[in-house]
């Protein structure tokens, strides 16, 4: 391969390295966008008003589906790199050792956007659970109550049955 060819590869490389920087800065808005949802969601199962809660849960779950067209994306360009620099699995450590200088400020950038990236997605797992937690708890206060509300209604049929004998 001349210094042509050579220099082609080189951009394609760096193109890549731009477009998944580029899906990682997607990703990073989307999922702030549904922590910004799960902040929201939260606060509506305390107050109980689980219609809007379910509406919140759909438009949440389109927002998801779109990250997951990115990850395939994100994906191949992932295949691409591991190929052209000849390593096994996607690890920015192994990336940056075995690619040369030339590349260096790209992968500073891939960097930037993943150490912002896996800390927001530990902060969405915590979310999560803590809402499921919450709603967990809402869900088994009503059904307390609704037993409750039987029990009242079936002791009050007991005493109105004997009272009309």
């Amino acid at each position: 391969m001349g210094t042509g060819g050579a220099l082609d590869e080189m951009k394609k490389i760096k193109a890549k390295i731009g477009d998944l920087t580029s899906i990682y800065c997607e990703q990073l808005q989307l999922y702030e966008k549904i922590k910004e949802k799960g902040s929201q969601e939260r606060a509506l199962i305390k107050e109980g008003r689980l219609d809007q809660l379910l509406k919140g849960l759909q438009e949440r779950q389109s927002q998801i589906a779109a990250t997951a067209g990115m990850e395939t994306k994100a994906a191949e360009l992932q295949g691409s790199l591991l190929a052209h620099f000849q390593i096994e699995e996607f690890s920015l450590l192994q990336l940056k050792q075995a690619a040369p200088a030339d590349y260096k400020e790209d992968l500073e950038s891939l960097e930037a956007v993943i150490s912002k990236l896996v800390p927001l997605l530990e902060e969405l797992e915590a979310q999560e659970k803590e809402n499921e937690a919450l709603l967990k708890e809402y869900l088994n206060r009503m059904q307390a109550l609704k037993k409750d509300r039987s029990r009242f209604r079936r002791a009050a049929q007991a005493y109105g049955s004997k009272d009309s004998e």
